[in-house]
């Protein structure tokens, strides 16, 4: 026979309830439908706290989502504004200055942009666009910090790569004004780019 915790109370209950006169098997029954009903409360405050908990990460997750896609706008709005300057200043140690910002800029945007659960393609291709200005910005910083001048070769790269600024600064306009007028589940988001 099979003496396991559960087949002990069985047998237990049956022959209590077997023997007990009808008051008595009344209170047990009474008993145990309280002590189920506790235990099913207990249950679903549980459940119910669990799926606040989840729902309140995701909350968090999607205010640490928007806040880097700002800092992300910020830093690419000011490194097309940086190029610019740099396209029509003629001072050389303005000029190293500004190229010095564009290539912080440029890294503290591929993080904003590398923490965000875009597609991998399109990630990939902007850090590729914001590692190319972040070298040769520090390339022509280089050049400059020995007193160099900036050729028009340099000018003509710098004009190119502005362009490609922008290109991206017009994409994440997109992107916020998509999510201000309809907010986007990034958990869903994040989901559909591992598939």
């Amino acid at each position: 026979p099979d003496v396991s915790g559960r087949s002990c109370f069985v047998f237990f209950l049956w022959y209590g309830w077997k023997f007990a006169d009808e008051k008595t098997s009344t209170k047990i029954l009474i008993f145990l439908l309280a002590v189920s009903l506790v235990a099913n409360g207990g249950l679903l405050y549980k459940y119910c706290d669990m799926k606040n908990q989840v729902e309140a990460g995701y909350d968090a997750m999607d205010n640490v989502y928007q806040q880097n896609l700002g800092l992300l706008s910020t830093h690419c709005t000011d490194l097309e504004n940086g190029l610019s300057k740099i396209l029509v200043s003629n001072q050389t140690e303005r000029i190293a200055s500004l190229l010095k910002d564009a290539v912080e800029d440029s890294g503290a945007a591929s993080a904003a942009l590398s923490s965000l659960p875009l597609y991998p393609d399109y990630v990939a291709k902007f850090n590729r666009c914001l590692n190319q200005l972040s070298d040769y910005c520090g390339y022509l910083l280089t050049r400059c910090a020995n007193g160099e001048t900036l050729t028009q070769e340099a000018i003509d790269n710098i004009s190119k790569l502005q362009s490609s600024v922008t290109a991206i600064n017009s994409s994440i306009t997109e992107l916020e004004d998509i999510l201000r007028s309809n907010p986007m589940n990034w958990h869903a988001l994040s989901t559909a780019s591992r598939e």
